[in-house]
């Protein structure tokens, strides 16, 4: 297995997101801290249009405007108001002053 903390994505025609990889912070976000050799579903993630990972952490936009982060969350860096590592996604909380629209 790879030493890299970014997980390898895929970002299918249905909207599902597959990851594989390192996965000692959650970067999978398929609930666990298991590295895979093999693609693995994010889990529960529908609707997804736009994917990016770096520094142990992984977000997704979905077609709604949603987004959701999954991984190391030191620092609250998710933006989910919580401080800890996260396997699966987490719903990015935005900032009062901006509207999000997909």
């Amino acid at each position: 297995m790879p030493r890299s903390p970014d997980p390898g994505l895929a970002l299918r025609a249905d909207g599902s997101v597959w990851a594989w990889g390192g996965n000692f912070n959650g970067q999978l976000g398929d609930g666990t801290v298991v590295n895979r050799t093999t693609p693995a579903p994010v889990a529960g993630l529908q609707g997804v249009t736009a994917v990016s990972t770096g520094n142990l952490l992984t977000f997704a936009l979905l077609a709604n405007g949603e987004v959701h982060g999954w991984g190391d969350n030191e620092r609250s860096r998710i933006g989910d108001g919580q401080a800890s590592t996260h396997a699966t996604p987490s719903n990015v909380l935005p900032p009062a002053s901006i509207q999000v629209t997909p």
